[in-house]
């Protein structure tokens, strides 16, 4: 037997179960708490099982660990996106490659306190998977009240490394990058990288279906039917792809009743253009796109002037999209792509820029631009 000493108890403990390190053992471990013990490490099972690898992941992966085994400090990583493009196969291929050298710490809730039990733990590896869902809210508990401290905001000096923990790797996966703190944008000093995860591109989707799909001669089909869903993942051609091997059925057939949605973006145009020394940007909302498209046609009108002969024109402009995505926020810039098809008016504009982008998320992205304080924008 042998007693444990504490400041304000003791316990009579086995004293061949206990061993004394000045390091975290080597291991997987998930954050608990329990009432009378408090904070504590226990060990967790954690499986990297994955077949082949199609997308970026490995790559990611792979760029991670080298950057943290080159570093002497924290390293923050942001894998955000939608689900099923990736993000939890390269935090599960960083963890497979350093396991054999780092405790790995798995955080799946938050609770109050927690950072100051783990700020004494270096060389280790956290993985936040579902950031913003473990960490939304306050740490009061409130959702709305902007006094509190979110837990969010708990959480930065532990990525700044302020706290005597070093060198620790910070993996964080989020679905919806809008529900993240401001202070952890563009803020390298806390995470250095951020990758983002869209829809799979066009190579992807064959080489998927190089390596399973039986008919091969549905290929073409395939890659153009997913293109206009805009949002692909892995998961999502490994249904129709099946869905192909196992029944005698047209790729648009399979695509009816899949449940994968076909979704028409409500596109805002932001075009400059120039007539002589005058050059001006307009806004459009020229209608719907399908994802998958191969063009798409801009209607773009000049304002009326006292000097109408001079500049007032209208003009259609094309737009091959070959190629082109419309991302989930932000702009895609579209100018070397786009041509005038016709005009009217004695002169003809020349088009500087055009850019597209989804018109109901550049709403949140306008809102940012407005509210936030440090000039901050996804």
């Amino acid at each position: 037997m042998a007693y444990l000493v504490g400041k304000t108890s003791i316990d009579i403990i086995d004293e061949d179960a206990i061993d004394i390190r000045k390091k975290l053992p080597i291991g997987i471990y998930k954050l608990q708490v329990a009432q009378m013990r408090g904070f504590f490490l226990e060990k967790a099972e954690y499986k990297t099982e994955h077949g082949k690898i199609y997308g970026k992941a490995g790559s990611i992966a792979s760029h991670i660990v080298e950057a943290y085994n080159r570093s002497s400090d924290n390293l923050g990583v942001l894998l955000s996106g939608g689900k099923g493009l990736g993000k939890s196969l390269t935090s599960r291929l960083v963890v497979e490659k350093l396991a054999k050298d780092h405790p790995i710490i798995i955080i799946d809730q938050f609770i109050n306190g927690m950072f100051d039990f783990l700020s004494g733990i270096s060389d280790a590896v956290y993985l936040f998977d579902e950031f913003e869902k473990i960490m939304a809210g306050n740490i009061d508990g409130s959702d709305n009240n902007t006094k509190a401290t979110s837990k969010q905001d708990a959480m930065l000096s532990f990525l700044d490394g302020t706290a005597v923990g070093n060198h620790n790797l910070y993996l964080l996966t989020c679905n919806e990058v809008r529900s993240l703190n401001d202070c952890l944008m563009s803020r390298p000093g806390r995470i250095r990288y951020h990758y983002r995860y869209e829809s799979c591109d066009a190579e992807t989707i064959k080489k998927y279906c190089a390596d399973n799909l039986d008919r091969k001669e549905l290929e073409k089909e395939v890659v153009e039917g997913l293109l206009a869903t805009r949002y692909v993942s892995i998961d999502i051609v490994k249904a129709l792809v099946d869905e192909l091997n196992a029944f005698d059925v047209s790729v648009e057939e399979a695509l009816n009743y899949l449940n994968i949605e076909s979704e028409r973006i409500s596109i805002m145009a932001k075009i400059t253009w120039r007539i002589g020394d005058t050059e001006k940007t307009y806004t459009e909302y020229p209608g719907t796109f399908i994802p998958g498209s191969s063009s798409f046609d801009i209607y773009l009108e000049s304002d009326e002037v006292e000097d109408k002969n001079k500049m007032e024109f209208c003009a259609n402009l094309h737009v091959d999209m070959s190629g082109k995505t419309i991302p989930m926020y932000g702009a895609v810039d579209v100018t070397d792509s786009t041509y005038m098809e016709y005009h009217y008016g004695d002169e003809e504009p020349e088009i500087v820029k055009v850019e597209l982008s989804d018109r109901e998320n550049a709403k949140y992205d306008n809102y940012k631009k407005i509210n936030h304080v440090d000039g901050l924008d996804f």
